[in-house]
């Protein structure tokens, strides 16, 4: 992979304990990689830390005094600032393994859209997480029926796209993004081009590290409205 043709975006909130080590790991695996920190108004020392990062070419991306807060806010108003080909989007809390970048973006030099597709998952989590991921992949996968592709992991956050494709599908419908919502894939899939090609890479979704799971109940509100639009 080219790393100066792909950007990297990571939504934060609150994400002080984890985004230094996050930054070094992937600029020690992809030196020269453009990379994006879209903090959504941290009151912790993430933005400190980013701000203060002297390595490879990271921009920080302060939406504290948006109105609308959100990680499909946050990711939207990012890939604004791009001018790379490509984008990857990956969480900020080590859950996604950075050295799965290369996978998806050698696929994406033949696919438009590569999803991270989580085979395993490490860490016990609550019913409660349970229960709004299980609900939030069923309201999905209603949504895109009928369509001509078949995405193998609806809620993925990890994920990468080719640049033209997401910023036409943001000029086209943005306004009906749920921006408060946390599962920007699933909004870009519901607007994706027929043609759309989607490619598929297996990870294993890590323990968080650090911090807590900013996924509340009111998220999986936010996904029934998105997937009624």
């Amino acid at each position: 992979m080219k790393n100066k043709e792909f950007t990297l975006i990571l939504p934060t909130l609150n994400e002080g304990k984890n985004i230094k080590k996050v930054l070094d790991i992937v600029n020690s695996l992809y030196p020269g990689i453009c990379i994006i920190v879209a903090d959504d108004g941290s009151i912790d020392r993430t933005q400190d830390i980013v701000m203060g990062y002297k390595k490879g070419d990271v921009t920080l991306l302060d939406r504290s005094s948006e109105k609308q807060k959100g990680l499909t806010g946050s990711v939207l108003d990012a890939t604004r600032l791009v001018s790379t080909p490509y984008i990857i989007v990956m969480d900020a809390d080590l859950q996604h393994p950075p050295e799965k970048i290369k996978e998806i973006a050698e696929l994406l030099r033949h696919k438009d859209i590569v999803i991270g597709k989580r085979k395993r998952v490490v860490s016990e989590w609550p019913l409660r997480r349970k229960i709004i991921s299980w609900g939030g992949d069923a309201l999905a996968r209603i949504r895109l029926t009928g369509k001509p592709f078949v995405c193998l992991d609806t809620m993925s956050g990890f994920f990468g796209i080719r640049t033209s494709i997401f910023k036409n599908i943001i000029s086209k419908h943005e306004g009906k993004f749920e921006k408060k919502g946390y599962k920007v894939l699933f909004e870009i899939l519901k607007y994706a081009p027929k043609d759309v090609r989607l490619g598929h890479t297996n990870y294993t979704f890590g323990s968080r590290k650090s911090g807590e799971s900013k996924i509340r109940g009111k998220h999986l509100f936010y996904h029934l409205r998105s997937a009624l639009k």
